[in-house]
């Protein structure tokens, strides 16, 4: 297995393309979780079709939802998975989105009112000069 799980970012575009997947074994079976950019979709078609991999599961891809004229739809299920970009749906899911968004909020609100220099204490922290 090969797990593609990098941030969509200028670095990141078609970053697993025809040389990583040639580079793979014949029984590989990639699986992409992170931001759909990251994978050369045209290329992982290819590898399929030539059998130069084994499969794949796709969770993410570069538009979604997935038009109908992807060359992906052409796979059936021994070939390649597909999946909705959807990591949880539980009765709780949107009061913990919330509580994140108000807790950054008030990290950022408590440091940007501060007089001292104080660096945000993000509750998910980001580098925005990585781009994520």
């Amino acid at each position: 297995f090969v797990v593609c799980s990098l941030p969509g970012t200028g670095n990141t575009i078609n970053f697993c393309g025809q040389p990583e997947f040639s580079a793979m074994k014949s029984s590989a079976v990639f699986i992409s979780i992170g931001r759909g950019a990251a994978v050369d979709e045209d290329a992982l078609c290819d590898a399929l079709e030539s059998n130069t991999i084994a499969g794949a599961f796709l969770d993410v891809f570069k538009e979604e939802p997935l038009p109908k004229t992807s060359r992906l739809w052409s796979f059936g299920p021994d070939k390649l998975i597909l999946s909705s970009h959807n990591a949880d749906l539980t009765d709780d899911y949107y009061n913990l989105g919330w509580n994140v968004w108000r807790s950054n909020f008030e990290a950022f609100h408590s440091a940007s009112s501060s007089s001292a220099s104080e660096e945000v204490k993000w509750v998910t922290p980001f580098d925005p000069t990585a781009g994520y």
